[in-house]
């Protein structure tokens, strides 16, 4: 496999200081091949006004996708878009008024959508002509005691602070699971009995191979749990992996290349991000304001080894957020 979709954003230019909800004008996808780690943007896209909050800075970026039956989907903030393979033609777009910082799209086996509606901390199973079939909050209430159902969500700013912010969607022996970044965990939807252990920091991701499943953490980590006992069988940190002379970005975005080899996004740190989070990003992330950041990229790493293999750039060629690295 030598071929990789990398969906994020293009930010908006003076973005930053803002607020990251104000952070971003265009949703982009690149194309990165790594026979000769060359990089191109292969599609952009701009959410219409009637789907986006009122104000005209409203964050406008590709979240995490993935890839069925040689179609793409992957979600904008609140539309589900699905292009085609390997054109990346636009096939089909979809919207609900519950869609509210949506994080992750994925397939079912029936072909319906399974979406982290982050906004609204809940998953739903919703067709591709947008009927919602199912609901599952993901955290143990009734999630419209704090959200009310008849409210077009897509044209609210934010809803933040999340509860859970649930923001990876997979499916493992038919059960629905959801990664939550505030309780730095995973939660089976269909079976409450079932979870993954939180993790030391706030997680991204859940990329099965066989029985592990792997996680970001936000700080530059890798986890591995199994998924039958839901214990973490190890935590590797990227950053002992890189040069020491730079700080680490946001890391989210995750591709399992083999057992133990995987490539990571980054996503440059935000000032706004640094001055709303100073002391945990100190002290969690190792940043100093003086450091020399790491810019938005991927990078390819040996976790049993230890070895950084070789990292990319993503930023000459317009991307300044990762949410998703996906196999062509």
């Amino acid at each position: 496999m030598s071929r990789f979709l990398i969906t994020g954003g293009r930010q908006r230019k003076g973005a930053a200081g803002e607020e990251e909800w104000f952070s971003y004008a265009e949703a982009m996808i690149l194309l990165l091949d790594t026979t000769d780690m060359s990089v191109r943007q292969v599609a952009g896209h701009v959410t219409p006004p009637e789907l986006r909050p009122a104000e005209s800075r409203s964050n406008i970026v590709f979240k995490a996708g993935s890839i069925h039956q040689e179609k793409l989907v992957v979600c904008t903030q609140t539309e589900v878009l699905t292009y085609s393979l390997p054109d990346l033609d636009l096939e089909a777009s979809m919207s609900h008024p519950w869609f509210n910082d949506l994080h992750h799209v994925t397939v079912n086996a029936q072909g319906h959508f399974l979406v982290a509606v982050t906004g609204l901390d809940l998953v739903v199973e919703i067709t591709p002509t947008g009927d919602v079939l199912r609901e599952f909050p993901v955290l143990d209430e009734d999630i419209w005691r704090r959200f009310d159902r008849d409210t077009d969500y897509r044209r609210v700013l934010t809803t933040k602070p999340h509860l859970a912010h649930p923001n990876y969607v997979f499916e493992h022996d038919g059960e629905i699971w959801a990664s939550r970044l505030n309780q730095m965990d995973a939660v089976c939807l269909t079976n409450p009995d079932r979870g993954i252990d939180p993790m030391p920091e706030k997680v991204h991701d859940g990329n099965i191979l066989e029985n592990d499943i792997y996680f970001t953490s936000v700080d530059g980590h890798v986890n591995i749990a199994d998924l039958t006992t839901g214990r973490i069988k190890s935590i590797h940190d990227l950053r002992a992996m890189a040069p020491s002379d730079r700080s680490p970005g946001w890391c989210r975005g995750l591709h399992v290349l083999e057992a133990g080899r995987v490539l990571v996004g980054f996503s440059r740190l935000r000032p706004s991000k640094f001055k709303e989070n100073v002391a945990w990003v100190k002290h969690r992330m190792g940043l100093r304001e003086d450091a020399g950041r790491m810019p938005t990229g991927v990078s390819c790493y040996d976790l049993n080894r230890s070895v950084l293999e070789w990292e990319i750039d993503l930023e000459p060629a317009g991307l300044n957020a990762v949410f998703s690295i996906l196999p062509l």
